[in-house]
């Protein structure tokens, strides 16, 4: 029997079959703080058989065919921390997360459904594709989510709510953390961060291949507004925060950063976003790699972005900062016809940043075209005080 621990609690460990099947393993108490926070300790197994130890007196092991029955029996037990290897193959359903839990798959893993947090406890999804979701495969509403070696893909359409079809949505101050995600073959959006506090850190994120929501772009179409119609979309005062990505291959927006939302991507490439072109119009909506739009930020740092269909860069009323980039093979290099009040030009058109093979570099209406050598630390004479230019400064977790 566990020891009662004084404002402690203690964690368990539920396994499937596999090496440890039968075994029941203790993870050292995890002190309580104002919100339960998960101490993730793994443990190997396969999904067919669980064991499981409540706080304060030993259960037997118990064995379960399926992920569904091992969340719900941790949950009718009211464990303060779950943990669950899932062995190679498929489990189907919509899981919901209904305390602080670990999801770690084994070689050949996969869940055939969706993840729904929208209670903000503590998530950590390692080692798993997450493929065929109705609606949204992955949503967190508050609290930590952690990603690792994880691949989303195929999240369907099933209703005429724009929000439908995406494949990781954090809302509510949500917190993010992702490590080799994969987002691909989703019809909506792929990554969609929103609200106050809400905010995200990857490394190494792949997006590809993703279609907007008919719903979201017809929406868009009629009305302009920019609603759940970028591949990583950021809204609503969220933040994101990439190193090494690669957007590609994405339908009407690759990155979008709307309502007050700030980016700062580096070390990447945004490329071949396409348009789309009603029946019987002359007119191609979207097709912009990266937009930042109604009083955004965008900060991109060791960047590409090329072959859009439309823009390779483009502003809206918001605000865009670069260094050390290239921008080529697009139809047009540089859109910046509504930017913000006070937006300078050499934000963007600086030394550091290469404008080449674009059928137009440069889109600005009636805006004077600065000489990009005045945005260097000694410029020549006649240039006017360049403006600061207000970009992402880089967050730390």
């Amino acid at each position: 029997m566990m020891q009662h621990v004084p404002a402690a609690v203690a964690a368990v460990v539920i396994a499937l079959s596999g090496p440890a099947a039968g075994q029941v393993r203790q993870v050292p108490p995890v002190r309580q703080i104002q919100k339960p926070v998960l101490r993730a300790q793994p443990a190997a197994c396969l999904p067919t058989r669980m064991a499981v130890a409540g706080r304060g007196a030993e259960q037997p092991p118990r064995s379960f065919t399926s992920l569904d029955r091992a969340l719900k029996y941790a949950e009718s037990q009211k464990l303060c921390a779950v943990e669950i290897e899932v062995g190679a193959g498929s489990q189907a359903g919509e899981f919901l997360i209904t305390q602080p839990t670990t999801l770690k798959g084994r070689p050949g893993a996969a869940l055939k459904g969706s993840v729904r947090n929208p209670g903000g406890f503590e998530l950590v999804i390692e080692d798993l594709t997450v493929s065929s979701a109705p609606d949204t495969a992955i949503l967190q509403g508050g609290g930590r989510v952690t990603l690792r070696n994880v691949t989303v893909s195929l999240t369907r359409r099933t209703s005429d709510a724009v929000r439908s079809g995406t494949a990781v949505e954090l809302h509510s101050g949500a917190e993010g953390r992702f490590s080799n995600l994969t987002l691909e073959g989703n019809e909506g959006v792929a990554l969609y961060l929103d609200g106050e506090n809400t905010v995200a850190w990857a490394t190494d994120l792949v997006v590809r291949k993703n279609r907007v929501n008919t719903a979201a772009r017809d929406q868009h179409i009629k009305t302009s507004v920019f609603n759940r119609v970028g591949a990583v979309e950021v809204a609503g005062q969220a933040e994101l925060y990439v190193d090494r990505y690669e957007i590609a291959d994405n339908e009407m927006y690759g990155l979008l950063v709307r309502h007050r939302g700030a980016a700062h991507l580096r070390n990447g490439t945004v490329s071949e976003t396409r348009g789309y072109k009603p029946k019987n119009s002359d007119i191609t909506y979207g097709g912009n790699n990266v937009m930042s739009s109604t009083e955004a930020r965008i900060e991109l740092t060791a960047f590409k972005t090329l072959g859009a269909e439309a823009c390779g860069l483009r502003l809206a009323r918001a605000l865009l900062k670069t260094s050390e980039g290239e921008v080529h093979d697009n139809a047009i290099g540089f859109c910046a016809i509504d930017p913000a009040p006070g937006f300078d030009l050499t934000c963007v058109l600086g030394k550091t940043v290469r404008f080449y093979k674009n059928s137009t570099n440069l889109d600005v209406g009636s805006l004077p075209v600065p000489n990009p050598a005045c945005a260097t630390p000694n410029p020549p004479p006649g240039c006017s005080p360049v403006a600061a230019c207000p970009g992402v400064p880089w967050r730390t977790k």
